[in-house]
């Protein structure tokens, strides 16, 4: 040990001993957050022509999900439960989109619009869907003036274990 204005410094080593006996297994703790059983996302290809978008990508996961497939330009969810969904990406000039749900009777349902409020806008939107028989999801695209334009949106399902 030396003395430099007041501060001390130390320069030793602690010789390891040996390990101890494991103690007993504690009481088992509370369950974690729920997570997610299966989920798809869908990217859908830039657009300047009204209508039904088109799919550019899609995974499932896991690989041999039976939950989720892909039909043309719209996600078909196999199974009753609940679902959570966001649907993101970027709005140019007066445009709308909407997400709509067609249940295996034919009822359309539509889930959510969104309305560009300026020039060029970002969303994103995530909302809980309750599933009670096969339901087939798209996203249809409306403008209002020339070259308005959607960019790549992205749509994630994610089954929900409760």
């Amino acid at each position: 040990m030396k003395n430099n204005n007041n501060k001390f410094s130390l320069n030793f080593l602690v010789p390891v001993g040996p390990t101890g006996p494991t103690g007993p297994t504690g009481k088992q703790g509370p369950v974690g957050a729920a997570n997610l059983e299966e989920l798809v996302f869908i990217q859908y290809n830039n657009s300047f022509n009204p209508g039904l978008l088109t799919i550019f990508s899609n995974y499932i996961l896991p690989d041999n999900s039976t939950i989720f497939s892909i039909n043309k330009n719209e996600v078909t969810i196999n199974e009753p439960g609940n679902y959570e969904y966001t649907l993101c990406g970027k709005l140019n000039g007066n445009v709308t989109i909407s997400i709509q749900s067609v249940d295996s009777n034919g009822t359309l349902v539509n889930l959510e619009s969104i309305n560009s409020i300026t020039k060029s806008m970002l969303f994103s939107k995530t909302k809980i869907l309750q599933v009670k028989s096969k339901q087939s999801i798209h996203i249809l695209f409306f403008s209002n003036e020339n070259n308005a334009n959607v960019e790549p949106l992205k749509l994630l399902i994610k089954k929900l274990p409760f």
